[in-house]
């Protein structure tokens, strides 16, 4: 390392190391003599412009006078022979501008947390009377902790006491990108609402990766400006929530007077925004991102439609491409494509089992098909499925094909042709075919030319049910718990008649090739109803039921507005019975609304502090009970229980 960048002693800052340097100054970290920390000086080394050097005095004036968690501290300030020097908090992080170098852009939940934080600082400087002039996410430093803070008044302007002369009418100061209309025409005469509209273009940009206003040139940049033209929000962010729309909507208008009319008014839009949510959560997710060292790669929202866009197209030309060559095999191998478009090196197999025409279950119809070569038998397709034909699931009876309609197939294989061996398993009965396959323009010439039959080779077979006797188990247990239900449980069984069975205690001797239903009952727990088909051929069939308590109902209600309650400390509940899942505690009304809760003990809490309500409950499988929240003359919250 260079000594001009070691070992330096400015004044009596030790260790000065450089960090940025430009044509008018430049910015050294070093070592406080007393404070035992790093500081940062920032040093005017541009000597002969006595414009500069006021307004670097006028800088640090007004900053040795500001204290603020959201403003960068100012320490001392001092003049060497050829330059002017200001010593400030030294801020281990980087900008919000390095941060969207990295990021791209980031979400509304951190990108709220910064423009909080920049409003809060702008809301004290604006009660100072100075206004910033230079709200950009270079000025927004951001430490390793997730602490925002604003920084660089070198073109601030103090209403209160601006004498100097350094602000002529009709002089343009500050980065415009992020300038209000106003500010091109006479940066003198700003207020307040130019650091709003500067903050609104910060959020855009926090949010998109992008300037609102950014043109070709500066010319036209500055039309878009003064016309309030930008690509709107939702259009590249889609995600983005709606509180960032209208915060960017308001603070950007090119007409002053419709803007927010002081920082104050928009801090408090935002305040209630990240007051809803865990503030120390949403700083530790700042920080992780100051700290990650490698760059993400994230994409714009625009970028984003263009590729989804063109996702779609190829999706489209890809799904139309697959449909075209599913629908050409299908009719090749139905027989209705002419023998020259046939292939002449792929065949087909069909399998197809017609069904007795009696009401039982269908079997199970797996077939594994191997290829017959020199080294033995290569697997080529394994457990493929029979179904029933489409017309006879949806209950449709075609003329002249009855056998069809009580028919199960596994769709067409399409293969090379050779020698091939199947093994077709329907139930328990298993039937091994060696097989020829030929090439399906070979089977057309074989068929004579036949149009409208199918030229795969197809394999029938046969099933006869086999009826027999089946053992039926089952166990119950508590669902979630696993504890066993079978000494309190109550069985009942009937057959597709309406039948019923006798059952013995876990256990009941049935008859294969038919529909069952099994009724699961037990005191305070939901009854469950499970259907059994009993495939012809099996000797052992097992049930396991998982039962739930049968859920509590809880009518809570109050007259007092916008009043939440919490359960367990959280507003939202696991529902109980069969439906589940968690839901969200409603806001209370005059009105009871009721609320399903598992067996067991709860907190229901209303309020806060002091004032909090507090209530202890034990509920019981199936009971009702209904409370409502009351306010007290102390101002204290209550529950009382009420008599529905």
């Amino acid at each position: 390392m260079s000594e001009e960048k070691t070992g330096k002693k400015i004044g009596k800052y030790r260790n000065a190391v450089l960090l940025a340097k430009g044509g008018m100054g430049a910015i050294y970290k070093a070592e406080h003599p007393t404070l035992d920390q790093p500081v940062v000086l920032k040093m005017l080394t541009l000597t002969g412009n006595d414009q500069f050097a006021q307004r670097f005095q006028r800088e640090a004036t007004i900053m040795m006078g500001f204290q603020h968690v959201n403003i960068v501290n100012y320490f001392d300030h001092f003049k060497t022979s050829n330059s002017y020097c200001m010593v400030m908090e030294f801020v281990d992080g980087c900008s919000v501008a390095q941060l969207l170098e990295r990021h791209r852009y980031l979400d509304d939940d951190e990108a709220l947390l910064i423009l909080r934080d920049t409003i809060r600082a702008l809301a004290f400087a604006h009660e100072k009377g100075v206004i910033h002039r230079d709200i950009k996410p270079a000025n927004i430093l951001i430490s390793s902790k997730g602490e925002v803070k604003l920084t660089d008044f070198g073109i601030a302007h103090n209403q209160d006491v601006e004498t100097d002369g350094l602000t002529k009418e009709g002089m343009t100061l500050g980065t415009p990108s992020y300038m209000a209309p106003e500010q091109f025409r006479d940066a003198g005469s700003v207020d307040a609402r130019a650091d709003i509209y500067s903050a609104g273009v910060l959020l855009y940009e926090c949010l998109t990766g992008r300037k609102p206003f950014a043109a070709p040139s500066l010319p036209e940049m500055l039309e878009r400006i003064r016309k309030g033209r930008y690509e709107k929000l939702r259009k590249i962010r889609p995600e983005s929530k709606i509180i960032s729309r209208g915060i960017v909507r308001k603070a950007v208008r090119a007409r002053p007077k419709r803007r927010y009319k002081d920082a104050k008014s928009m801090l408090r839009r935002v305040d209630r925004y990240v007051a809803r949510h865990n503030e120390d959560a949403l700083r530790r997710q700042l920080a992780s991102l100051v700290s990650e060292r490698r760059q993400v790669e994230r994409t714009g929202g625009g970028r984003m439609r263009r590729i989804l866009k063109i996702s779609g197209a190829a999706a489209a030309g890809l799904g139309a491409a697959v449909l075209i060559t599913l629908l050409w095999w299908t009719l090749a191998v139905s027989g209705y494509v002419p023998r020259p478009l046939l292939p002449y090196r792929l065949g087909a197999l069909r399998v197809e089992v017609p069904l007795p025409d009696v009401p039982m279950p269908d079997p199970l119809v797996t077939v594994d098909l191997f290829r017959v070569g020199s080294e033995g038998l290569e697997p080529v397709k394994s457990e493929l499925r029979g179904r029933r034909a489409l017309l006879d699931t949806l209950g449709i009876v075609p003329q002249n094909a009855e056998a069809e309609r009580r028919m199960l197939a596994v769709r067409p294989l399409i293969v090379k042709r050779g020698i091939y061996q199947a093994v077709v398993r329907i139930g328990n009965d298993i039937h091994t075919k060696s097989i020829q396959v030929s090439s399906l323009r070979d089977r057309r010439i074989t068929m004579a030319g036949s149009w409208g039959i199918s030229p795969a080779v197809t394999l029938s077979i046969p099933w006869e049910p086999k009826i027999g006797p089946v053992d039926v188990f089952w166990s119950v247990k508590k669902a979630g718990v696993g504890s066993s239900l079978n000494d309190i449980v109550t069985v009942n069984v009937k057959d597709e008649d309406g039948a019923s069975y006798a059952v013995s205690p876990g256990t009941v001797l049935l008859n294969s090739g038919r529909f069952y239903e099994f009724t699961f009952s037990a005191p305070q727990y939901t009854s469950r109803v499970v259907e059994a088909w009993l495939k012809s051929g099996i000797s052992r069939y097992f049930i396991v039921v998982d039962l739930l308590s049968e859920p509590a109902i809880i009518a809570l209600s109050s007259d007092l507005p916008f009043r939440q309650p919490k359960l367990d400390g959280n507003r939202t509940y696991r529902q109980g019975g069969d439906e589940g899942g968690f839901r969200r505690l409603p806001i209370l009304k005059d009105e009871p609304q009721e609320i399903l809760l598992s067996p067991g003990g709860y907190r229901m809490t209303a309020g806060r502090g002091d004032a909090e309500a507090v209530l202890d409950i034990e509920l019981e499988p199936g009971s009702r009970d209904a409370y409502r929240l009351i306010r007290n003359e102390d101002k204290t919250y209550q529950w009382l229980e009420v008599s529905e």
